[in-house]
């Protein structure tokens, strides 16, 4: 386990296919309406097709009504500095960053 939030807990895990090392999300939907699920399911896939240089990338999601309760799973990119918080905060080379480049990243 990468780290547990309100909304998702995200693992670290190993695309065995392309052999990369990627963050499994899992997010619970009990608490959301069908409308919500569908929108999510909608956002992921939108998501999936996406590539740009600043957006992390999203590869594969599915529903797990198996799971109790039940999950949408989705596969991204692993960052592996952590949040850009984390990574502000541990880096060396962050010393001189400026809030004008920390708004540019966001």
């Amino acid at each position: 386990m990468l780290g547990k939030g309100v909304f998702k807990t995200v693992y670290k895990a190993f695309d065995n296919v392309d052999a990369l090392e990627v963050a499994w999300n899992k997010l619970p939907i009990d608490r959301f309406s069908q409308a919500d699920i569908e929108k999510t399911q909608q956002v992921l896939e939108v998501l999936k097709n996406l590539y740009l240089k600043n957006i992390i990338n999203s590869f594969a999601s599915w529903l797990n009504d198996r799971a109790e309760p039940k999950e949408i799973n989705f596969i991204t990119e692993l960052m592996v500095f952590g949040t850009l918080k984390e990574f502000i905060n541990s880096s060396k080379a962050s010393k001189g960053i400026t809030l004008k480049v920390i708004r540019k990243w966001c």
